[in-house]
């Protein structure tokens, strides 16, 4: 036995937008299949499906199956006599409203088209990079340069000041004011 489904105490206000999810495909006794259309965002469990002309609730998804680019949700009822009336097949169209609906995957970078960044042998790639041109290289090696140097040291003439002179004409080392003898 199944845990009893829990009402849907809810009502859209005018300001509320109803996205397409889909068209009922079929009624089974206290259930209604739902099949998704492919340009939705398929939602997860608990969601609310809507009724679109009436803007009522057809009730929570229960289940969701089938593929992920159109799946089919099933909306499930505690007897047939909670199914909404007037419901049919084919005809009848489903909806979400977003604020309460939730997404199965909420991360669009999922959609993108991934790759395997590994080398040859599937072995994992160096951190060497290469270049297809000497003066880029150069370059590419002087800034390196200048990171390890850190941003204190990216101006060569503070660095000359900084240090004391001496002059191996002279050979006296520099004094220090006020430092005993």
């Amino acid at each position: 036995n199944l845990p009893p489904v829990p009402p849907v105490d809810v009502t859209l206000e005018p300001h509320h937008k109803m996205l397409p999810v889909g068209v009922v495909m079929s009624t089974l006794g206290a259930q209604v299949i739902v099949e998704g259309v492919e340009k939705h965002e398929p939602l997860n469990e608990g969601s609310i499906l809507w009724l679109t002309e009436s803007r009522k609730p057809l009730g929570l998804v229960d289940e969701i199956f089938g593929p992920v680019k159109n799946p089919y949700y099933i909306v499930r009822y505690n007897s047939e006599s909670e199914v909404p009336a007037g419901i049919q097949g084919g005809t009848t169209l489903v909806s979400c409203v977003p604020e309460y609906a939730d997404r199965v995957l909420n991360n669009k970078d999922l959609y993108r088209k991934g790759y395997d960044a590994s080398g040859a042998n599937d072995e994992e790639l160096s951190d060497e990079v290469e270049f297809s041109d000497d003066e880029k290289e150069a370059e590419y090696r002087k800034m390196q340069k200048m990171t390890k140097r850190g941003v204190n040291d990216q101006n060569p003439d503070k660095r000359k000041n900084n240090k004391k002179k001496f002059s191996p004409r002279d050979h006296r080392l520099p004094t220090i004011p006020n430092a005993p003898a």
